[in-house]
Protein backbone atom coordinates (compact mmCIF):
# COMPACT_ATOMS: atom_id res chain seq x y z
CA UNK A 1 0.00 0.00 0.00
CA UNK A 2 1.23 3.48 -0.81
CA UNK A 3 1.30 5.47 2.41
CA UNK A 4 3.27 8.50 1.23
CA UNK A 5 0.11 10.53 0.53
CA UNK A 6 -0.55 10.85 4.24
CA UNK A 7 2.67 12.80 4.84
CA UNK A 8 2.15 15.54 2.30
CA UNK A 9 0.31 17.86 4.75
CA UNK A 10 3.10 17.21 7.26
CA UNK A 11 5.67 18.73 4.95
CA UNK A 12 4.43 22.15 6.06
CA UNK A 13 4.60 21.32 9.77
CA UNK A 14 7.20 22.63 12.23
CA UNK A 15 8.22 19.04 12.91
CA UNK A 16 7.68 15.84 10.94
CA UNK A 17 7.57 12.55 12.86
CA UNK A 18 8.44 9.56 10.68
CA UNK A 19 7.52 6.18 12.17
CA UNK A 20 9.17 3.10 10.68
CA UNK A 21 8.50 -0.56 11.46
CA UNK A 22 11.79 -1.95 12.79
CA UNK A 23 10.52 -5.54 12.60
CA UNK A 24 10.80 -5.58 8.80
CA UNK A 25 13.28 -4.38 6.21
CA UNK A 26 12.68 -0.93 4.80
CA UNK A 27 10.74 -0.86 1.56
CA UNK A 28 10.41 1.67 -1.26
CA UNK A 29 7.67 3.60 0.59
CA UNK A 30 9.90 3.93 3.66
CA UNK A 31 12.78 5.18 1.54
CA UNK A 32 10.50 7.63 -0.27
CA UNK A 33 9.19 9.08 3.02
CA UNK A 34 12.72 9.42 4.36
CA UNK A 35 13.83 11.17 1.17
CA UNK A 36 10.78 13.49 1.16
CA UNK A 37 11.44 14.58 4.74
CA UNK A 38 15.24 14.65 4.69
CA UNK A 39 15.52 18.43 4.48
CA UNK A 40 12.81 18.99 7.10
CA UNK A 41 13.10 19.21 10.88
CA UNK A 42 12.09 15.68 11.74
CA UNK A 43 12.21 12.85 14.24
CA UNK A 44 12.66 9.33 12.86
CA UNK A 45 11.19 6.65 15.10
CA UNK A 46 11.82 2.90 14.86
CA UNK A 47 8.62 1.36 16.23
CA UNK A 48 8.02 -2.19 17.47
CA UNK A 49 10.99 -2.06 19.83
CA UNK A 50 9.51 -5.07 21.61
CA UNK A 51 10.06 -7.28 18.55
CA UNK A 52 13.23 -8.58 16.90
CA UNK A 53 14.81 -6.04 14.55
CA UNK A 54 15.28 -6.62 10.84
CA UNK A 55 18.85 -6.00 9.76
CA UNK A 56 19.42 -2.28 9.22
CA UNK A 57 15.85 -1.34 10.20
CA UNK A 58 17.07 1.01 12.95
CA UNK A 59 19.65 2.80 10.80
CA UNK A 60 19.14 6.54 10.99
CA UNK A 61 16.45 6.34 13.67
CA UNK A 62 16.56 8.93 16.43
CA UNK A 63 14.78 6.65 18.87
CA UNK A 64 13.42 3.13 19.27
CA UNK A 65 9.95 2.84 20.78
CA UNK A 66 7.27 0.24 21.30
CA UNK A 67 3.73 1.48 20.87
CA UNK A 68 2.36 -1.74 22.36
CA UNK A 69 4.42 -1.61 25.59
CA UNK A 70 4.94 2.19 25.72
CA UNK A 71 8.71 1.70 25.99
CA UNK A 72 10.46 4.85 24.81
CA UNK A 73 7.31 6.99 24.71
CA UNK A 74 8.54 9.34 27.45
CA UNK A 75 11.83 9.76 25.59
CA UNK A 76 9.85 10.44 22.40
CA UNK A 77 7.84 13.19 24.11
CA UNK A 78 11.07 14.75 25.38
CA UNK A 79 12.70 14.56 21.95
CA UNK A 80 9.68 16.07 20.18
CA UNK A 81 9.59 18.88 22.74
CA UNK A 82 13.28 19.57 22.24
CA UNK A 83 12.97 19.65 18.45
CA UNK A 84 9.96 21.97 18.62
CA UNK A 85 11.85 24.26 21.00
CA UNK A 86 14.69 24.34 18.46
CA UNK A 87 12.16 25.27 15.78
CA UNK A 88 10.80 28.15 17.88
CA UNK A 89 14.23 29.56 18.76
CA UNK A 90 15.28 32.31 16.35
CA UNK A 91 18.76 31.95 14.87
CA UNK A 92 21.51 34.21 16.25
Amino acid sequence: ANRTGSIRPGLEADLVVVVLDRSRHRNADDQRVLAMTEARRRVVIANKGDRPSATGAEQGADLIVSASTAAGIDALATLVGARLTEAATPPN
